[in-house]
C-alpha cells in the first residue's frame, strides 16, 4: 500500500494524465455555498415530452439544487452508484488517447439512452459539445476507480474472509476520504451548484474492459473483463431546455462546457415528465470527471 505521500503524488499525476478538476480554490468552494443553482430560470418550459422516469429511493431534498437529481433518486432504475460504475465502463472502454478531450470532439463517442457522459480534463479548455433534447447528463466532478486483478506489488488481494466487494471499497473510500479535501466547484448558466460534497457516490462491485491503451494510466488494466468499485463525487444534471448553455469546472484548471442541447428527444427516454417552470425537466441527467488514483 502506498504511503499517504506516494497516494497524493499518484493522484496528481493521473490527474494531469486524466483531466480532473479538483481542489477547488476557498472563493470558488465560498461561491459555490451561497447560491442555489437553478440555471435556466428565466428560459422558458421546454417542449421535451418524452423523458426518462425518475424514481426517488428516498427524500426528494436535492441541497438547494432543483436543476440537479437528487442523490437519492434513480434513473431508469439505476442509482447515482450504478451510474457511477456505467460512467467508468464507457470511460475505461475508450482508447487513452481519449481521455482528455480539449475541444470536446470525442463527447458523442458511444452515448446513447437516456443519460450521456461528460469527459474530464485539465487546465483550462473551452469545449464545444451536442446533445440531445431530453436527456441527462452525468458530470463526474472527481472520481476514483479500484480495480480488480492487479499485477502491481505488493500483492492486491482481499483479507481471508473478505469480499472482494468490501475490499474494493475499503479501498477505494479510504483514497477519497484520505486525499480529497473538497470536491470541484461547477456552475450551469453562471449558477453554482450548492454543496457538491452532497453528491457522492460509492458504486456496486461492477465488471468493465478497459483498452488496453489504458494501461498508460492505469497499470492494472488488462485488457479482459475485470471487477472494480469506484467511489467519488459526480453530478447528474436534469434534461436542459432546448439551446445554448454553459457549463463551467473550477479546480485542477478552468473548463468551460459550451452545450448545445438539440431538438430531438434523446434515444432511450422512456416514461414522460413535463419541464418545470425553471426550463428543467424535473427528472434526472448525468456525468463529469474521472481520475484513477492508485490505492495500493
Amino acid at each position: 500500500m502506498k504511503t499517504p505521500v506516494g497516494q497524493l503524488l499518484a493522484m496528481l499525476a493521473l490527474a494531469t494524465i486524466f483531466g480532473i478538476t479538483f481542489l477547488p480554490s476557498g472563493a470558488s468552494a465560498s461561491a459555490a455555498s451561497t447560491r442555489s443553482m437553478d440555471p435556466v430560470a428565466s428560459m422558458p418550459s421546454s417542449d421535451a415530452g418524452e423523458m426518462p422516469a425518475v424514481k426517488l429511493a428516498g427524500s426528494r431534498r436535492s441541497s438547494g439544487n432543483p436543476g440537479v437529481v437528487p442523490i437519492q433518486a434513480s434513473i431508469d432504475g439505476k442509482s447515482y452508484g450504478d451510474w457511477h460504475a456505467a460512467w467508468w465502463q464507457w470511460t475505461m472502454s475508450h482508447p487513452i488517447t481519449q481521455f482528455n478531450d480539449p475541444t470536446g470532439q470525442f463527447f458523442v463517442a458511444d452515448q446513447s439512452g437516456p443519460v450521456w457522459f461528460l469527459q474530464g480534463g485539465n487546465g483550462d479548455q473551452a469545449r464545444y459539445n451536442t446533445m440531445p433534447l431530453g436527456t441527462f447528463l452525468l458530470c463526474p466532478l472527481f472520481t476514483f476507480i479500484n480495480d480488480y486483478p492487479c499485477p502491481e506489488p505488493p500483492p492486491f488481494q482481499p483479507a481471508p474472509g473478505q469480499s472482494l466487494e468490501d475490499f474494493l471499497t475499503e479501498g477505494a473510500k479510504g483514497f477519497i476520504d484520505n486525499v480529497i479535501v473538497n470536491p470541484p466547484s461547477m456552475e450551469v448558466d453562471g449558477v453554482p451548484v450548492n454543496n457538491p460534497s452532497a453528491y457522492r457516490a460509492t458504486s456496486k462491485l461492477f465488471t468493465f474492459t478497459g483498452d488496453i491503451t489504458n494501461q498508460g494510466f492505469d497499470a492494472c488494466v488488462t485488457g479482459t473483463p475485470q471487477q472494480a468499485v469506484a467511489d467519488g463525487w459526480l453530478v447528474i444534471l436534469k434534461p436542459l431546455t432546448p439551446g445554448a448553455h454553459t457549463l463551467r469546472f473550477s479546480g485542477f484548471g478552468d473548463i468551460v462546457i459550451h452545450l448545445t442541447v438539440g431538438d430531438a428527444p434523446a434515444a432511450g427516454a422512456t416514461t414522460t415528465g413535463a419541464a418545470s417552470a425553471t426550463g428543467l425537466s424535473d427528472t434526472p441527467h448525468t456525468t463529469w470527471g474521472r481520475v484513477k488514483g492508485i490505492y495500493r
